[in-house]
């Protein structure tokens, strides 16, 4: 059973892809997707668009962080190990 969870999920992208590459206006969106406009990175609102996009992300992977960091044994602290990963923490916490 374990090789149908394995490749189950190739399976689907794969359908996906063909399914999404025969609808109206893919070629459209792979253009755009593929060709990249430089003169872009100059608009602030590009850049004000990425940032909300980044903190909102950034939002729901606190939840699973600290959801599973609940889970950790107090037996595995890794406090001290990666002094990096803490300031980084604290500085988005605070």
């Amino acid at each position: 059973m374990a090789w149908f969870t394995v490749i189950a999920p190739y399976v689907c992208i794969i359908a996906l892809i063909i399914r999404g590459s025969m609808l109206p206006g893919a070629m459209d969106g792979i253009k755009a997707y593929l060709i990249v406009d430089v003169s872009k990175l100059k608009d602030y609102d590009t850049w004000a668009r990425a940032a909300s996009q980044i903190f909102y992300s950034m939002g729901v992977a606190m939840g699973a962080i600290v959801t599973f960091g609940s889970y950790q044994q107090e037996k595995n602290s890794n406090y001290g190990k990666h002094p990096q990963t803490h300031a980084i923490s604290l500085k988005m916490m605070h």
